[in-house]
């Protein structure tokens, strides 16, 4: 189980004073990876080993912690940034020979998440490591859903442009949209419109450390409010002591849901801090309540 001192993990300001190769460290130092390293290493057995599976999951968790959006920006740093390569175990003495290319990469990718369920462990004995650091961990819990976009080519799209140079598609994401509308002071209606093609993560987090306690990746069109009870069910299931210590949760009003909100109620004990959906054809007048 990962041990990180409560002091590294909660001192953002001290976090964010390290420098980025600093910060890669940290993570790097922490993740319980142990198992799932095996796990690859044992599935390469005799197979050529020119570029090592440790380096290259490290590799892929230095892309993710500095947010390259595709692999080539990553390799392109790799083969610029020598103290990159040598964090995540790249031979220095190869040279730039020692960066994967993108075949070997995206291979290694692939296998990766090939065992997407030992990744979601790995996240889990997190999660029971911040519970043993912080004894109010999950008092204060938020749900929300963000979009996440594809670059892909979506559905029903047949043009070729610069965004989308060939004619390659995503075949798993799905089309959303979300209609936002509501009434200015002065009594003027507004609507906004957000349109995307891709996915959408679903998180619930623990409001007062920012960190996340369950998470949910869909198609883009999945219902809010399904994915949140899913959560819920999933925490009952996988840390029910976090269930036990919730206090409140908030979320806004795509989750307002009688079952959902009985069941923070009745069930968990505790407050749900939950935005009303407004269901008033005439606006806000009907919830108006005179002589008050």
């Amino acid at each position: 189980m990962a041990t990180i001192a409560q002091k590294q993990l909660f001192g953002w300001d001290q976090i964010e004073a390290l420098g980025d190769l600093a910060r890669l460290k940290l993570v790097l130092d922490n993740l319980p990876d142990e198992t799932l390293m095996k796990k690859l290493e044992h599935h390469r057995d005799r197979g050529h080993d020119d570029f090592p599976i440790r380096a290259m999951w490290n590799t892929l968790v230095a892309g993710v912690v500095f947010q390259h959006p595709n692999v080539e920006s990553l390799l392109r740093e790799l083969r610029r940034n020598a103290q990159l390569r040598q964090i995540c175990g790249l031979d220095l003495a190869r040279g730039l020979e020692a960066v994967p290319n993108s075949w070997a990469f995206s291979r290694v990718l692939a296998q990766v998440i090939a065992h997407r369920a030992m990744i979601r462990g790995m996240f889990d004995r997190l999660v029971e490591g911040m519970m043993q650091l912080l004894p109010d961990f999950g008092a204060t819990l938020a749900l929300d859903g963000k979009a996440l976009p594809s670059d892909a080519r979506g559905k029903g799209e047949q043009s070729v442009d610069e965004k989308h140079p060939d004619r390659r598609g995503d075949n798993d994401g799905e089309w959303m949209v979300h209609e936002y509308s509501g009434t200015h002071e002065d009594g003027t209606k507004w609507q906004t419109v957000k349109k995307w093609f891709g996915y959408a993560i679903h998180l619930l987090v623990d409001s007062r450390y920012d960190l996340p306690v369950s998470f949910a990746v869909t198609r883009a069109n999945a219902s809010e409010v399904i994915e949140g009870h899913g959560l819920l069910e999933g925490l009952e299931e996988q840390h029910p002591q976090i269930v036990e210590r919730c206090q409140e949760l908030a979320a806004d009003r795509a989750y307002d849901d009688t079952k959902l909100i009985r069941k923070l109620y009745d069930d968990w004990q505790a407050l749900p801090i939950i935005d009303i959906r407004n269901l008033w054809r005439d606006g806000e007048k009907s919830k108006l309540v005179s002589g008050v």
